[in-house]
C-alpha cells in the first residue's frame, strides 16, 4: 500500500511564485518643463522689478515701502499657486510593459 503526499509547498516558494507572475510594470510620469523656462517666471520677476522702480521713482506717499513689499509677495504667492496649478495638471503615465499611455 503506497500513500501519495499532497503536493506541499512552503512559504518561500508561494512567495517566490506570486512575485514572478506579477509583471515589473511602474508608472512613469512627465514633469511640466523647468520653471526658468516658462512665462510665469519671468513675468512675476518683471512685475517685481517693476514695483521696485515705481517706489523709488514715485514721490506718491500711498506707496509705501510695507505696500512694495507686499504687492511683491503677492506676486510671488501667485507665481507659486500658478505653479502648483500647472503640475497638478501634467501628470502623463506610461507604463513600460506595453504601449498605453493614460492622464492621470
Amino acid at each position: 500500500m503506497t500513500t501519495e503526499t499532497p503536493n506541499v509547498r512552503t512559504g518561500a516558494q508561494v512567495r517566490r511564485q506570486t512575485t514572478d507572475t506579477f509583471p515589473a510594470a511602474r508608472p512613469e510620469s512627465d514633469e511640466t518643463k523647468p520653471s526658468f523656462l516658462t512665462t510665469e517666471l519671468w513675468l512675476t520677476l518683471a512685475g517685481i522689478a517693476a514695483l521696485i522702480v515705481v517706489y523709488n521713482v514715485a514721490d506718491d506717499a500711498s506707496l509705501s515701502l510695507w505696500r512694495t513689499c507686499l504687492l511683491s509677495t503677492l506676486l510671488g504667492v501667485a507665481y507659486v499657486v500658478s505653479r502648483g496649478w500647472a503640475k497638478s495638471g501634467s501628470a502623463i503615465e506610461r507604463w513600460r510593459d506595453d504601449s498605453r499611455t493614460r492622464r492621470a
